[in-house]
């Protein structure tokens, strides 16, 4: 499977957060998230989201694609803790397109050309409670 859109790789589970972020972003009729330019940075239409994605009214019965949280704040949430940074772009780069309000992420293991490094990302809180268990077994 070569297409992007529908690209899921052997190990990643397709119900899992970075999946279904992956074939939201990658499906151009969705306008309310989207990568930048060099496909390094999703952008995210915050109105656009809540009400097209994240609004209840939008999902459909047994969608693979629908997050469980419906309050934008929750999917910020859920995005850093995959380790995503909110991106401030220079003022000269600021997309201007009247009341729009449009947050930029970016996570080195999600770019359009390297569908590959989704199996790097990890819930962050599952990788510190390792970290924490390794240094138990160390002192023990």
């Amino acid at each position: 499977m070569d297409d992007a859109n529908n690209f899921n790789p052997g190990n990643i589970n397709p119900n899992i957060f970075p999946a279904k972020l992956w074939r939201l972003v990658n499906n151009p009729a969705d306008g309310a998230i989207r990568w930048d330019s060099r496909g390094q940075v999703i952008v995210i239409d915050q109105q656009l989201f809540e009400t097209q994605i994240l609004s209840p009214t939008s999902r459909t019965f047994n969608s693979t694609d629908t997050f469980k949280t419906t309050n934008f704040s929750s999917f910020v949430r859920q995005l850093n803790l995959y380790g995503f940074k909110k991106v401030d772009l220079p003022a000269d780069h600021e997309e201007e397109a009247g009341n729009r309000l449009y947050h930029h992420f970016h996570n080195p293991n999600f770019q359009r050309s390297c569908p590959q490094l989704l199996e790097n990302l990890v819930r962050l809180t599952q990788v510190f409670l390792l970290q924490f268990l390794v240094q138990i077994l160390q002192y023990t």
